[in-house]
C-alpha cells in the first residue's frame, strides 16, 4: 500500500489497517488474526504510526491495549480513509457497476433507512440488479462471511474479525408499551409484562434481554414475532413491551397508541453498520458506499 501524505506526515494505508484492526478487536492477537499477520509486525505498525503523529493512540496495561482520547477521535478518520482507498481500488478492479448485488439488512434498516437511499442507489446504477434479504444481524453476518451476501446492514453488536465495517446510521432505541403502561425506568417497572422480540439472532433482542434481566430476577416471557407492524400493534393491545429504533416509530402510523420509555444509553444507543469481505469488494460496494455518503446520519 502506498504512503498519504497528511499534514505533511507520510502515512502508510498498511499502518492505518493495523491500528483500525488492534481497535476494533481489542489486541494485537486478535488483530493478527484477521489481517493474517505475525503479531510483531503489527506492533511495529503501530508504534510506527504513533511515531508519525507524534502522540500515543492507546493506553499499554501489561498485553492490553485501550484507545485513549487521541485514538478515539483518529479511528474515524483511519475508517474513512481505508474506506476510500478500497473504493478507489475496486472502481480499477471492475469500474462498471453492474450484475447481481446481493445485500442483506435488518428489517428496522429496511422500513425506515433504505428506501430513499435505494431509490437514489437504482436511479443512478440501473445495471445493478439489487437483491434485497431481510435477516436478523447475527444471520445476517453470518451470511456475509460464508459468501451468500455481498454486504449487509447489521447492529453494531454483531462483530466478525473476517469482515470490514462502516457505521453508517446511528440508531436510538425506544421501549414501546400501550399508553396506559406504567412508565418505566427500570428491569423492575416491568412487573410480569412479557418481552417482545423477534428471532434468537436479533441483536436488539439480546440488548433488551439483557436489560431485563439486571434486576436479577427470574427469566421473563418472551412473544417471538416476525415483524415491527406486528410488535407495535401488540405493544399498543397491551400484549407486551418491544424495543423499537425510533427511525421505526417516526413512520409508524399509528404511534400515538404507544408510551414511550427511554432506557439508559449503553441499551439505547446502537450503530447501524454496512458490513462486507475486505477479499470480496467490487464496483457495486464501492457504488453503494458512493451513494451512502457521510456515515451516521
Amino acid at each position: 500500500m502506498k504512503p498519504l501524505i497528511i499534514n505533511g506526515e507520510f502515512m502508510n494505508l498498511r499502518d492505518l489497517d493495523c491500528f483500525v484492526a488492534v481497535a476494533e478487536t481489542g489486541s494485537v492477537v486478535a488483530a493478527s488474526r484477521r489481517l493474517n499477520r505475525v503479531q510483531s509486525g503489527i506492533s511495529v505498525r503501530l508504534r510506527q504510526l504513533e511515531q508519525d503523529l507524534g502522540q500515543p493512540l492507546f493506553d499499554r496495561r501489561g498485553r492490553g491495549l485501550t484507545l485513549n482520547s487521541a485514538g478515539e477521535r483518529f479511528l474515524d478518520a483511519a475508517r474513512d480513509l481505508l474506506q476510500r482507498a478500497e473504493q478507489a481500488r475496486a472502481l480499477l478492479r471492475d469500474p462498471h457497476p453492474a450484475g447481481q448485488f446481493r445485500l442483506g439488512s435488518m428489517e428496522s434498516t429496511i422500513a425506515a433507512r433504505l428506501p430513499a437511499l435505494l431509490s437514489r442507489f437504482h436511479a443512478d446504477y440501473p445495471a445493478v440488479q439489487l437483491e434485497l434479504v431481510s435477516q436478523p444481524s447475527w444471520t445476517t453476518l453470518r451470511a456475509v462471511e460464508r459468501g451468500e451476501l455481498d454486504a449487509a446492514f447489521v447492529s453494531a453488536d454483531a462483530v466478525s474479525d473476517q469482515l470490514s465495517r462502516q457505521p453508517v446510521f446511528r440508531e436510538e432505541l425506544v421501549l414501546v408499551s400501550a399508553r396506559d403502561h406504567r412508565p418505566v425506568k427500570k428491569p423492575a417497572d416491568l412487573g410480569d409484562t412479557p418481552l417482545l422480540v423477534f428471532a434468537p439472532d436479533c441483536a436488539y433482542r439480546a440488548r433488551l434481554e439483557r436489560w431485563a434481566q439486571q434486576d436479577g430476577g427470574a427469566p421473563r416471557r418472551r412473544i417471538e414475532l416476525h415483524s415491527y407492524h406486528v410488535m407495535l400493534s401488540c405493544a399498543a393491545a397491551g400484549t407486551g413491551v418491544g424495543l423499537v429504533p425510533q427511525s421505526v416509530l417516526d413512520v409508524f402510523a399509528d404511534r400515538d397508541r404507544l408510551a414511550l420509555h427511554r432506557l439508559p444509553r449503553a441499551i439505547a444507543r446502537d450503530d447501524t453498520c454496512l458490513v462486507w469481505h475486505p477479499a470480496r469488494c467490487g464496483a457495486n460496494l464501492a457504488a453503494l458506499q458512493a451513494v451512502i455518503g457521510a456515515p451516521l446520519s
